[in-house]
């Protein structure tokens, strides 16, 4: 790729030059391997990729053309997520090419969590395997990327002393690729740090991209993959892993600035409120839905996102919610999508998430009305009308004879034991069961009503020529009076489920359809009619009507998310003009190849977008030798 006539060149050209290493995949993936066995930390790939990588990155939504997300419960500890990636390879993608002379496109897929990943699979569009970067080698891209960042600075022009590049060099190294307790120590240390001062992580401080790529690769990485660039630019990418699940409700801490800390805040799974916790008892007794909460950070980065969450066996979605915004401009490109239908499976869409935002999918589960609930609560209606009747045959008789007593027991213990086979039935999956845990309690306690209630007729039935005993009538019209207020409490349960599969209608803005007709004496008010006006138009409002800043079953991904919002169309324009502007100089050879990928060749001849002629960064800061080993 060429520059113009007269010699010019373009930004455009500039970004979009090939770069390509001479290096296989997996020979640079063992080589880090080999020299981390021998403890060194990774060192730092081409700065030049790093760029290449972090601007990929802020601009996601300019060659991820859609994300399908399934999320399906496997069992009751575990969700599997299904992704779907169609993409476009940007055209600035560094090539690898291995010595059968085949080459690869580096595309950076997403940012993951520092965690390990389970039952992950990635396949490409023909069911084939991709190949992806080592440990090591991620590390070694994560650090190009925050060298790259650190070369935005505009702080000290002239060189600076080599002491304080070896204070970078280590700092970038520990925070990619050190031990916990070291990734913890060296970054409380540099938000310890002033941006107002001289030195060099004060420097690195000041500088907005440098910051916001370090805190992103602080508790995350980048998940690479190489494509073959035979296959095509265009293409489609299927990633799964699996994710667990803690039955605790917890609550989502969004804070506001304060005067210590001026930018908004989130942080998921906090301690439930004492105010909050009625919300975990109703959903115990059935009376309000189950709330699940999933984080879904891939909302942001493709043009498109939709995600698909299905019900396990006998429950049912009665409400689902996605939104997606940046919590410090509530009013700015918000994404909500919202569904109230009774339905397994349900979809949810969102389109141009801005970068930086909070996003997440929330649904309301209720085990279905019929089966297991309508059987209870009529269960429940025969153990009041029989102990009513107990109650009543003995109330109008002074001397019951022991055939009658007798008889009144097996009546009593019959309908506890055919009650009692109805609650020990086991729903269709581990999720029902434990979603109708607090409601088949109280049909337990309702079931062994009647076996109380045998043993006070047991114990106290007395021959016709024995003196008067205290009658049994006020115990058994205690226990039938107690039998009616559970079985109404399981009929209201049985309601509730009901009214929310019969009064769903489609609330989705993208649903041009028109409304289906609903059930007179199943009407629900709708979510509409807030008082604020229409909840799709601010973050904040939409959060309280839908209920996020409520405590839910929340599951995190294992993508990263934001845990600070200050991201702005101008900063992040300014972060993407800062990259841009570390281009190659004009006499630059467009492409070239490399045998050895720790030593950059555009350094010597003085094209490196980042390192001059004699090895100084151009922000100011020197890159220590590649070779030197780490701490």
């Amino acid at each position: 790729m060429g520059g113009p006539p007269d010699g010019r060149t373009t930004v455009r050209t500039a970004v979009r030059a090939p770069l390509r290493w001479r290096a296989s995949p997996v020979d640079l993936a063992l080589q880090a391997s080999r020299r981390a066995a021998s403890g060194e930390l990774p060192v730092a790939f081409c700065a030049e990729v790093g760029r290449r990588m972090l601007l990929a990155q802020l601009q996601f939504g300019e060659w991820v053309l859609r994300r399908v997300e399934t999320i399906a419960f496997q069992d009751e500890r575990t969700v599997v997520r299904e992704m779907t990636i169609d993409l476009r390879v940007r055209e600035d993608a560094p090539v690898f090419v291995d010595d059968g002379g085949v080459e690869y496109w580096l595309v950076p897929l997403t940012l993951m969590r520092r965690r390990t990943l389970v039952d992950f699979h990635i396949r490409t569009e023909d069911d084939q395997p991709v190949r992806m970067s080592g440990l090591r080698l991620a590390q070694q891209l994560d650090e190009a990327i925050l060298m790259a960042a650190a070369a935005t600075t505009t702080r000290h022009p002239n060189a600076v002393d080599a002491r304080d590049a070896a204070v970078v060099t280590e700092f970038i190294q520990t925070l990619v690729a050190g031990r916990r307790d070291e990734v913890r120590e060296c970054w409380d240390r540099f938000e310890a740090t002033s941006p107002s001062g001289d030195g060099p992580l004060e420097v690195l401080r000041g500088s907005a991209v440098f910051t916001a790529a370090a805190r992103k690769l602080r508790n995350g990485f980048t998940l690479y993959a190489f494509l073959r660039v035979d296959a095509g630019r265009h293409r489609l990418l299927r990633v799964s892993f699996v994710e667990p699940i803690r039955w605790v409700y917890q609550w989502p801490d969004l804070r506001c600035p304060t005067a210590q800390d001026p930018v908004w805040t989130y942080r998921a799974n906090q301690r439930v409120p004492a105010r909050y916790r009625w919300d975990r008892v109703a959903a115990a007794l059935g009376w309000a839905s189950t709330r699940v909460r999933f984080q879904v950070p891939s909302a942001e980065r493709a043009a498109s996102y939709h995600v698909e969450i299905t019900a396990p066996p006998g429950v049912r979605i009665g409400r689902a919610t996605l939104l997606a915004g940046r919590p410090n401009e509530p009013e700015h490109r918000l994404t909500a999508d919202h569904e109230e239908n009774d339905t397994l499976t349900v979809g949810l869409h969102g389109v141009e998430v801005p970068h930086g935002s909070l996003c997440r999918a929330q649904v309301d589960l209720r085990v279905q009305s019929s089966g297991w609930l309508a059987t209870m609560a009529i269960a429940g209606l025969a153990v009041c009308a029989v102990l009513a009747s107990a109650t009543w045959h003995v109330a109008r008789q002074e001397h019951p004879g022991p055939e009658q007593g007798n008889n009144m027991v097996v009546l009593l213990l019959t309908t506890a034991a055919a009650a009692a086979t109805l609650v020990a039935h086991r729903e269709s999956s581990g999720i029902a069961s434990r979603l109708v845990v607090g409601v088949r309690t109280v049909a337990a306690v309702c079931i062994a009503l009647p076996v109380v209630a045998a043993g006070f007729v047991a114990y106290t039935e007395r021959q016709p020529d024995e003196p008067p005993e205290p009658s049994t009538s006020p115990w058994l019209l205690s226990l039938t009076i107690a039998a009616g207020v559970l079985s109404l409490h399981l009929v209201v349960v049985w309601y509730l489920s009901r009214r929310v599969e019969r009064a769903g209608r489609p609330r989705s803005p993208w649903d041009m359809t028109p409304d289906p007709p609903v059930h007179r004496w199943f009407t629900r008010p709708s979510s509409d009619s807030h008082p604020h006006g229409p909840v799709d138009r601010n973050l904040l409002d939409a959060t309280r009507v839908h209920h996020f800043d409520r405590p839910a079953i929340g599951i995190r991904s294992s993508e990263a998310y934001h845990e600070r919002y200050d991201v702005t169309d101008s900063s992040l324009g300014s972060a993407v003009a800062r990259l841009t502007a570390l281009r190659a100089a004009p006499d630059a050879t467009p492409s070239f190849t490399c045998g050895d990928p720790t030593r950059c060749p555009r350094r010597d001849s003085g094209a490196c977008l980042v390192m001059t002629e004699n090895g100084t960064w151009r922000s100011g800061f020197r890159r220590g030798r590649t070779d030197a080993p780490g701490r």
